[in-house]
This record gives C-alpha cells, sequence and structure tokens, in this order.
C-alpha cells in the first residue's frame, strides 16, 4: 500500500493478514484499515484533484459505452483506465482500431471541457501507442 492509491479490498486484507502477527491480528480489524485507508486516498484525491473519481469514471464509462464494450481484458472496444482517475491525467485503451473516430474525439473534448480539474485525457492502443490527446494546458491535438 502507498499512501496516494486505493487497494482492492480482498488483496489488501490478505495482504495485511500475510504481514501481521497473531497478537496485532487479535488487536486489529484488516477490513476496517484497508477500508479506512481507501477512504482517506480517495478523500485527499478529492481535495487534491478537485474532482471525485469514481463519478468521473462512471461518467466516462457511460460516454464511451456509447462508442462499444467497454472491457479491461481486451475482449471489447475501449478499457477506461480506473487507474488513471486517480491522477489528472485520463487515460482510454482503444482496442480494436487505431483510428479514434472523430465523434469520439468530440464527445472527449466536451467531456475534458466539462471538468476543469482534469488535465488531460489520452487515448492509446492495446500496446500503450498515443492515437490521441486531449490537453488543457495546449491546444487539442490530432483534429
Amino acid at each position: 500500500m502507498t499512501p496516494d492509491e486505493e487497494i482492492a479490498r480482498e488483496i489488501g486484507i490478505e495482504l495485511l493478514m500475510d504481514s501481521l502477527d497473531g497478537e496485532l491480528l487479535n488487536v486489529v480489524d484488516p477490513e476496517s484499515v484497508i477500508d479506512w485507508h481507501n477512504a482517506a486516498v480517495r478523500a485527499r484525491h478529492e481535495t487534491y484533484l478537485g474532482f471525485d473519481g469514481d463519478e468521473l469514471y462512471a461518467e466516462m464509462c457511460r460516454l464511451i459505452g456509447n462508442f462499444g464494450v467497454q472491457d479491461p481484458y481486451g475482449e471489447g472496444d475501449y478499457w477506461v483506465a480506473d487507474e488513471s482517475f486517480s491522477t489528472k491525467d485520463l487515460v482510454v485503451t482503444q482496442f480494436k482500431s487505431r483510428v479514434v473516430v472523430p465523434e469520439l474525439r468530440l464527445r472527449l473534448d466536451d467531456f475534458l471541457a466539462g471538468n476543469p480539474a482534469v488535465g488531460s485525457l489520452t487515448v492509446v492502443d492495446r500496446f500503450g501507442d498515443v492515437l490521441y490527446v486531449a490537453r488543457r494546458e495546449r491546444p487539442i491535438q490530432n483534429r
């Protein structure tokens, strides 16, 4: 666990169970520790980033859902990289094409314009090659 990243509840509990000695496990509830850690991380991100990452993620998933299937395992058309929502630079992976359609570009630009706390929005292919970038500090590229 790092102080600035959430940790999956099940994994965190397992890590704590493996790390803490038996005497401490009688006093400390691993589930409560992980829940506390994740709540603290979310609160820091909302204060620092200026947005609720979960709400923003859900909004982006709805947007991407209009253009194809969102799936993190490459079986769909897109993956909204959820871990990028703990930063100001959001990432979407596009699996089946190397061309970002103009309508999606426009919708991503609108998303960025409507969320002033977000710094950039990048679409990459399955290998991480950049297909499209929208940045707040510079004019939108690849139009």
